[in-house]
């Protein structure tokens, strides 16, 4: 049940930063490798967040982590596209992949071995 959930989470955050990429960019691409940094810019972390679904099976911890990831996402792309305050709330997308893949990526993995293991441990007790 938790790997369905894992992997939509995944597909969500995957598909909403190629929606921005493709239809919030202004001014389009230079070159290809102008696509390919912004990409992986924006996708990166959903990247990374795929590879280890591939190795790990520690869904439960893809969970917490993808919905905190998504809610980043979420507040990111509000705060710039839809109720911007200033002109400079875009430097947020600089920061973004950083605070996904180094803060809320591990910490949501550990969350979610954390609540495994305290699982197994109730379950062991009966």
């Amino acid at each position: 049940m938790q790997r369905p959930i894992a992997i939509g989470l995944n597909a969500i955050g995957s598909l909403f930063a190629v929606y921005i990429l493709i239809f919030k960019r202004e001014g389009g691409f230079k070159d290809l490798t102008d696509f390919a940094g912004s990409a992986l810019e924006l996708a990166g972390p959903w990247l990374a967040v795929d590879f280890l679904l591939v190795w790990l099976r520690w869904y439960r911890g893809f969970i917490v982590a993808g919905c905190s990831m998504l809610l980043l996402e979420f507040y990111i792309y509000n705060g710039v596209f839809i109720h911007p305050q200033s002109s400079t709330d875009a430097i947020a997308y600089v920061f973004k992949p950083g605070v996904q893949l180094l803060i809320l990526l591990p910490m949501g993995l550990l969350i979610g071995r954390a609540l495994d293991k305290h699982s197994v441990a109730l379950t062991t007790k009966k």
